[in-house]
């Protein structure tokens, strides 16, 4: 949908951008960061899973276990995770946009 876009002539009063960015482009954008979140959010379950099945991980005890290979593995997951907007930062829109 996004490749057979058509200029709509019209830009968005607010942002600039052209209307037709908000009808094609985006929800594609969108649709795709929604999968990559997801694919992310499973693959850390699974990865947990994994460890728990192996013994890595375990909270069967008073105090929690988890081995120093487990702690690595997730914290390699968490530390590409974005944080909050800085102000130093353009939002998605212009980023996707190419501003």
């Amino acid at each position: 949908m996004t490749r057979t876009a058509v200029p709509a002539d019209t830009n968005d009063p607010v942002c600039g951008k052209e209307i037709g960015f908000y009808l094609f482009s985006l929800p594609a954008y969108v649709v795709l960061k929604n999968w990559l979140l997801l694919t992310l959010v499973a693959g850390a379950l699974f990865a947990g899973a994994v460890y728990w099945l192996h013994g890595d991980v375990d909270f069967s005890q008073q105090r929690p276990s988890i081995s120093p290979m487990a702690v690595a593995h997730g914290s390699a997951l968490l530390i590409r995770q974005p944080g909050p907007p800085s102000p130093g930062r353009r939002n998605v829109v212009d980023w996707i946009g190419g501003d």
